[in-house]
């Protein structure tokens, strides 16, 4: 009689539960559920069912059809009303002064930061023309937007420093001129960089000139900034015959020859994942009253995918010893121990303007970082 109560109750418990788990993580703000909130959550699921199994279900059991298509019509009647009247946004502009978040700013904040007019002019208005450059690379330019340099006014210093990559680097150019505009130390930055274009794997005539340019150039320090490779996070058989490895060498020789110290931006955690693409290809959080919906990534599953990569990367120290790698992944990581959150908790304000580029406040995340390399490299420079 107990396991025909059970069945009784097995569709009810399958509609309750998900909602109960959902209000639960989001009320404690837990992106998982350890055992004792597990048992809770079975706990409620199987009281609620029980109170829905005696009233509600038996009650439509019982009734006419006419009874039920009445309610379910009134329910859906409501339902309209609710998204005519926009009640969601009404309920989270009333609750906004508990919580001292405006969503309606996060929400333009987030648009304006997804907006292609960040991205296709300079990465700061000092960035200006550079003719060097352009000599320097016999006269081979495509995306002037990514090609400029900055000379600090009145500077008296130095250091000179070159950044290279695709559009992820024209991105970080933004935080490390926030980071070396009071430098004294600094003659000169020089950015260039091509949309969509990874080591080894396509551009081969930008990837020539952008060896040129450090050939000819020479700088103190160089960072190289790109975002994911497929090659380099193949499966790996034999790190001493490993093809991608060797020809990810092999890219590298000329920074290391021609530069004091190369500085590897290591990849990041990209918000294409499950929980980034739900956001339809532009990273503006979710915003309900609770926040029920979490944009998250858990760190482990990310060091899973990115194993190969990694081991190939360990690799790099022993043969450059100048190679300085920069561990990009762990000030996006680090709010919460083991989670990877694309958007700011505290603000609604999203990390990524879409699957790999960071916004103003994802690099923000990053600065600490750029800033103790920078400062240690400047020192060893002079």
């Amino acid at each position: 009689r107990f396991i025909v109560y059970l069945g009784d109750l097995s569709y009810v418990v399958y509609l309750v539960h998900w909602p109960v788990i959902i209000m639960w993580k989001s009320y404690f703000d837990l992106p998982s559920l350890p055992v004792r909130d597990c048992v809770m959550c079975l706990m409620i699921t199987f009281m609620t069912s029980i109170v829905i199994h005696h009233t509600l279900e038996q009650l439509f059991i019982s009734a006419s059809s006419n009874v039920a298509f009445a309610v379910v019509g009134t329910i859906y009647w409501c339902m309209m009303c609710v998204v005519l009247l926009q009640l969601p946004q009404k309920l989270n502009i009333l609750a906004e002064p508990k919580r001292n978040i405006s969503v309606l700013e996060a929400i333009k904040w987030n648009d304006e930061q997804g907006h292609s007019l960040y991205f296709t002019q300079r990465p700061f208005k000092d960035c200006k023309d550079d003719p060097d450059g352009l000599a320097m690379r016999d006269g081979y330019s495509t995306q002037s937007v990514y090609e400029c340099l900055w000379t600090p006014e009145n500077t008296t210093g130095s250091v000179s420093i070159l950044v290279v990559g695709n559009s992820i680097s024209h991105r970080a150019t933004k935080i490390l001129h926030k980071i070396l505009k009071e430098n004294e130390d600094l003659k000169e930055m020089r950015l260039f960089a091509h949309s969509a274009c990874r080591p080894t794997e396509n551009c081969p005539l930008f990837h020539s000139a952008m060896t040129q340019l450090v050939e000819r150039m020479k700088p103190d320090i160089t960072f190289l900034i790109t975002d994911d490779s497929e090659a380099l996070r193949t499966p790996i058989t034999n790190l001493t015959t490993d093809g991608p490895l060797s020809a990810f060498v092999d890219f590298l020789k000329p920074f290391i020859a021609s530069s004091k110290y190369l500085v590897l931006d290591e990849f990041y955690p990209h918000s294409n994942t499950t929980a980034g693409s739900v956001l339809d290809n532009r990273i503006i959080p979710i915003l309900t009253m609770h926040h029920l919906i979490k944009v998250y990534l858990n760190f482990q599953d990310f060091l899973n995918d990115y194993a190969s990569y990694f081991r190939r990367i360990d690799q790099l120290p022993v043969r450059f010893p100048n190679l300085i790698r920069h561990n990009t992944s762990g000030p996006l990581c680090a709010e919460e121990p083991g989670y990877c959150w694309w958007f700011n908790r505290s603000n609604f304000h999203a990390y990524f303007t879409d699957n790999s580029h960071l916004t103003s406040d994802g690099r923000e995340l990053e600065r600490a970082s750029y800033t103790r390399i920078l400062e240690d490299l400047i020192l060893r420079v002079k």
